[in-house]
Parts: structure tokens; C-alpha cells; sequence
């Protein structure tokens, strides 16, 4: 439950960096919602990533992939298909606003307490997911962050520069003067 003067989330907005855009493909790759609804094993070619949710009104977090769906918008939009004790497919609309970073509301958050969420997007040229305008794993990219914005069910808003976390970049190796290479 939320603690005093909390409340739960209304709708959560995240803008990712410029350092990450969309693939056209991915509007063609799409699976349609009927699709999705009838058997989401259909959609295995617009899988975007998985999540994970935690919530401490269920006894385990839920879990599950999450889809480009073509859902009646020029942009796909992404359903989160959580699956546990309870299935719950949250859907995040996708924009460009000024044309320039991908946004995704979510704004069907259900009205209970979050402990914590894990969104993780495949990348790489062969996914249906998002693409790199940069190089991800350059320093000046592994300090791009997304904007994500709060907006509760009182109507207060936090908004939080959220750092994000890029798998399959190359480690350095340091030698005893320090030197990488």
C-alpha cells in the first residue's frame, strides 16, 4: 500500500534518449491484436523484449515478453504481457513527439501498489525491437537517460532521469599502469 500522502499511478510516460530510435521495419514486422489475443505464440516475430512486475499484493512478481502490435495507431504499440498468479497485458501507446525520441505511456497502469518494473528491449539488427542512432556503448550514449515521468491517481507528478542499462558492450581490460585496451 502506498505510504501516507502516496498514492498509486494513474499513467507512466517514458521518453528513451536520442541515442535510441525506432526501425521502420518494425511497423511491417508488427502482430495485429487479434492476433495477440488469440494466441500470442503467433507474435513471436514482434517481440520487443520481456518485463518483470512486482507488486506486494501478489505472492511472486508477474513476468512476460512484450510485443509491437499494430493496434489501430500509425506506430505499433507495446503490450507487456504479464503472466502469474494473475495475467495482465499492459499496453504502452508509442509516439515521436517533434519527431526527434520515442515515447511510451502506459496508461492503463492498474490502481495497486508497484514495488518495482523491469522493462528489457531487444536490440540488434536482426529484432523486431528498437535501433541505435549511436553507439550505444560509447561513453557519451552510456550516459543518455531516459525521462520518465510519474503521474499518480492524486494527480502529483515525478518525473526521474532514469539511467539505463546496455548489455553486450565489450569490457576493457586494464593493465597494471592503467591503460585500457
Amino acid at each position: 500500500m502506498p505510504a501516507k500522502g502516496q498514492s498509486n499511478l494513474r499513467f507512466v510516460r517514458v521518453t528513451l534518449p536520442q541515442t535510441i530510435n525506432a526501425r521502420l521495419n518494425t511497423i511491417n514486422d508488427a502482430c495485429t491484436r487479434i492476433e495477440f489475443e488469440n494466441d500470442v505464440k503467433k507474435c513471436a516475430h514482434a517481440k520487443a523484449g520481456s518485463a518483470v512486475a512486482s507488486t506486494p499484493l501478489l505472492k511472486a512478481p508477474l513476468s512476460g515478453d512484450v510485443f509491437f502490435v499494430k493496434n489501430g495507431h500509425p506506430i505499433p504499440d507495446l503490450f507487456v504481457a504479464l503472466r502469474g498468479q494473475v495475467n495482465f497485458d499492459l499496453i504502452g501507446r508509442i509516439t515521436i513527439p517533434g519527431g526527434k525520441r520515442l515515447a511510451t505511456t502506459f496508461d492503463t497502469a492498474p490502481d495497486v501498489p508497484i514495488r518495482s518494473f523491469t522493462l528489457r528491449l531487444l536490440g540488434g539488427p536482426n529484432t523486431a525491437s528498437i535501433g541505435a542512432a549511436a553507439n550505444l556503448c560509447s561513453a557519451s550514449s552510456k550516459r543518455a537517460k531516459a525521462q520518465v515521468d510519474y503521474i499518480a491517481q492524486n494527480g502529483k507528478v515525478r518525473q526521474v532521469d532514469q539511467a539505463l542499462k546496455v548489455g553486450g558492450c565489450a569490457k576493457h581490460k586494464t593493465h597494471k599502469h592503467g591503460r585500457k585496451h
